[in-house]
């Protein structure tokens, strides 16, 4: 899911990025002398009055986003799933900055970012909030609320940066797959319907808003593309309707400003998922700090401590899974371990003690 997301947040940034350029060596300077024509006549049109063509500020945009190294960024992602067994709604927030020499040198890409957010299923209230650092390859994440979780020592990870390994943070790809990746992202583009530019003001700053549909078969094989690109195993198995990104983009600049994507899908482990994302990004190309932890723990140190170790306090998954599917939802009586917290939490999981 968090790959998922990740994904769906930042494919406009990647598409505004490269979509111009598939072609791998550069630009003609005629190439470059009459694409500079082009987009000036591009910025005198969409200056006169009247209405403007969506086609033409996406363009622009496209073009300046190519110019981006750094930006500020925030996001709020809401998320409701209907799983067979356990339907649970939730929430996230994060803000921080992402630098970036080349969005598609995953090698490059360094983020740090604040985060808050909560998991809520029946009556349980389960919230998580905490720090990313992504210092390219390697990534890092504190937490500083962390749910409490029968079986589990959750509080072990709480208060300590733990630095994830390379390969599940962000692969390295040679320049064939970065081709691929290109060639993708442009394929999308291109099947894309644009809507007409319309003339709003955001947070006081002027912007074209323009709607961008994509058809749900194209989203789901684009996805599915990335996965097999990226290896990372990831697969939606249906996307339920088209998906429309709505884009603000500053009138001056061409920089986008926000963006806001509603998407429906289903996946095997997670059933129909909602999933709606609003990004905003601000002070573009200014200095950013991105403080890498240099204390830290690998996660598989931290989570040989945080998983149940204790005979007393182990409980074999699939029996767990059996009872919470089924009507009997009572734990084996021999169970022992459990401390009080855990046993009301299991109570208000509809499991009786």
């Amino acid at each position: 899911m968090k790959k998922l997301l990740t994904s769906l947040v930042l494919t406009f940034c990647l598409l505004m990025v490269t979509a111009q350029s598939v072609q791998a060596q550069e630009p003609s300077a005629w190439d470059r002398f009459t694409g500079g024509i082009t987009n000036l006549v591009q910025r005198v049109y969409l200056m006169l009055p009247g209405e403007k063509s969506g086609l033409a500020v996406l363009n622009q945009t496209m073009s300046a986003m190519q110019d981006v190294k750094t930006a500020r960024t925030e996001s709020v992602v809401q998320v409701t799933a209907d799983t067979a067994q356990t339907p649970f709604t939730g929430a996230w927030t994060t803000q921080g900055v992402i630098e970036a020499e080349d969005l598609y040198d995953l090698t490059t890409f360094r983020q740090q970012m604040t985060f808050e957010g909560s998991i809520q299923s029946q009556n349980l209230s389960l919230p998580v909030s905490g720090e990313i650092v992504q210092d390219g390859q390697t990534g890092y994440v504190m937490f500083t609320e962390l749910p409490m979780v029968p079986f589990f020592n959750t509080a072990r990870a709480k208060g300590i940066w733990i630095r994830v390994g390379q390969s599940t943070v962000t692969p390295e790809l040679n320049d064939e797959e970065r081709q691929q990746l290109r060639a993708a992202s442009e394929e999308l583009l291109r099947s894309a319907t644009v809507s007409t530019a319309r003339k709003e003001d955001l947070d006081g700053t002027p912007v074209f808003v323009i709607d961008v549909t994509f058809d749900e078969e194209d989203v789901t094989t684009y996805s599915t593309r990335v996965s097999e690109i990226l290896n990372d195993g990831g697969h939606m198995t249906e996307i339920q309707e088209p998906l429309t990104v709505t884009l603000f983009i500053d009138r001056n600049s061409y920089y986008l400003r926000r963006l806001v994507a509603p998407l429906s899908f289903t996946t095997q482990s997670l059933g129909e998922v909602m999933v709606n994302a609003d990004v905003r990004w601000t002070d573009y190309n200014q200095p950013v700090v991105i403080d890498v932890p240099e204390a830290f723990q690998d996660v598989s140190q931290v989570m040989q401590e945080v998983m149940p170790g204790d005979a007393e306090r182990t409980i074999d998954l699939e029996e767990l899974q059996v009872i919470l599917e089924g009507e009997e939802s009572d734990l084996p009586a021999e169970l022992e371990g459990l401390s009080e917290q855990e046993r009301q939490l299991l109570r208000e999981m509809g499991i009786e003690l």
